[in-house]
C-alpha cells in the first residue's frame, strides 16, 4: 500500500505540470487508477479525496495535502452513537455505480465490533464522504454482504445458537420484502425466503417445516440473466454447509442440493408462493 501511495502521489504531484501530447497528466493518472485500482472512491472530483478498502481496512487520502488516515471510529449523523472497528474486521462493502469513481457521496460498509475477547455485534453503515459520519443500516449478531445486498441475521447466543431470523437490506439501506419459496429437498419439506436485486444478488435464508421458522440457515448468491443461480447456505457458526446449483425461471427454482459436509447431491424444486 505504501508503494501505491507513492505512485500516486508522483501522479497527482505531476497535474500541476502543463500538459502534453493528446492526454493530459491528469487524465493518465485517472486512466491509471481506472486500469489498476478496484476499490476506492473519489467523492469530490475537485478534491481528489479517496477511499481504499486494503486489507481489511478502510483509509482516506486527501490527494491535495496527501493526508493519509486509517478509519477505525465513525460517528452517526445524530451524534448519539459512535462505531469503532480499531480491532475489527471489515468485512465487506458496496461501492456506488461505476465502482464509485466520481461524483459518489456515500457507501456502505459492515464491519465487527469487538470487546476482547468476545464478540459484541456486526453492523452495516452508510458513511457519507461529505459529513464523514455515518448512518446505521443494521445491527445484529450477522451482518453481511452480497453483492449489493446486505444481510442481516438474529442468533441465540450459548451453545448450539441458531438463527432464528433474516433481513435483507439494500444499499440504500431499505429493507425488502423476499420472495416465498415452497418446495423439499431430500424429501425434508422447506421454506425458502429470498430477495434478489435488479443486478442479479440473492440474499435471503430458508428453514425445515419440522424445525420451524426459528431454525434458519442464511442463504447468498447470485443469478444471471438467463436465470442460472448459484446459492451458498451458511450456518450460525459463518461455516458453509451447501451449495445449490440451478435455474429460476417463471416462479420456479430448479436445481441441485449438494451437502458440503459428506458431498451428497439431491435434485429438488422450489415454487414461489404467490
Amino acid at each position: 500500500m505504501r508503494k501505491l501511495f507513492s505512485i500516486l502521489t508522483i501522479g497527482f504531484f505531476a497535474l500541476t505540470l502543463t500538459s502534453c501530447g493528446k492526454q493530459s497528466y491528469e487524465e493518465k493518472a485517472w486512466t491509471w487508477m481506472r486500469d489498476k485500482i478496484d476499490h476506492f472512491i473519489c467523492p469530490d472530483e475537485d478534491r481528489h479525496a479517496l477511499y481504499f478498502f486494503d486489507n481489511k481496512s478502510l483509509i482516506y487520502v486527501d490527494l491535495e495535502t496527501y493526508e493519509q488516515a486509517l478509519i477505525g471510529e465513525v460517528m452517526s449523523a445524530d451524534g448519539r452513537e459512535t462505531f469503532t472497528f480499531d480491532y475489527a474486521t471489515l468485512n465487506g462493502y458496496i461501492l456506488p455505480e461505476d465502482r464509485g469513481y466520481e461524483g459518489s457521496t456515500s457507501f456502505v460498509i459492515a464491519a465487527e465490533e469487538y470487546d476482547r475477547p468476545r464478540l459484541i455485534q456486526e453492523f452495516a453503515l452508510i458513511y457519507d464522504t461529505q459529513s464523514r459520519k455515518v448512518r446505521k443500516i443494521c445491527e445484529n449478531g450477522k451482518v453481511e454482504i452480497c453483492g449489493d445486498l446486505i444481510l442481516s441475521a438474529t442468533l441465540t447466543t450459548g451453545r448450539g445458537g441458531q438463527i432464528t431470523a433474516v433481513d435483507v437490506y439494500d444499499a440504500k439501506g431499505e429493507k425488502q420484502t423476499p420472495k416465498t419459496f415452497v418446495g423439499s429437498i431430500a424429501r425434508q419439506d422447506v421454506v425458502v425466503e429470498l430477495v434478489f436485486s435488479k443486478s442479479g444478488s440473492i440474499a435471503g435464508s430458508y428453514y425445515y417445516a419440522k424445525y420451524g421458522p426459528d431454525s434458519r440457515l442464511a442463504l447468498a448468491g447470485s443469478v444471471d440473466e438467463q436465470g442460472n443461480f448459484e446459492i451458498i447456505g451458511v450456518n450460525n457458526n459463518d461455516m458453509e454447509t451447501e451449495e445449490w446449483e440451478g435455474v429460476y425461471k417463471d416462479g420456479t427454482m430448479t436445481a441441485e442440493f449438494t451437502n458440503l459436509y459428506n458431498h451428497r447431491s439431491y435434485d429438488f424444486q422450489l415454487v414461489e408462493k404467490r
